[in-house]
């Protein structure tokens, strides 16, 4: 499991976050607050929760994302969102 930072250049609320994945391709499809994106759907939804769906407002298409591994994760850390960068849109 590799540390990665997820970021983009859009004025969205979120603006990058740290992520553990497997690879990099998983970190481009994780969305700061933990949304999974479905390709079939062209949408950020949870992938626990059928149905329920992020709006893409909030973050960019994984085709938007800039990816850059930073490090190693701990044999222990279960993949998803660490930390997130927001800001409010005023």
């Amino acid at each position: 499991m590799k540390l990665y930072l997820i970021s983009n250049r859009s004025n969205t609320p979120y603006d990058a976050a740290v992520v553990a994945a497997e690879t990099m391709e998983e970190a481009r499809l994780t969305h700061p607050e933990g949304y999974r994106w479905d390709a079939t759907k062209n949408e950020w939804v949870l992938p626990h929760r059928a149905g329920v769906r992020c709006g893409n407002e909030s973050w960019v298409p994984p085709s938007k994302v800039s990816v850059k591994e930073i490090g190693d994760a701990k044999e222990t850390q279960r993949a998803g969102v660490i930390l997130a960068s927001y800001t409010p849109p005023y």
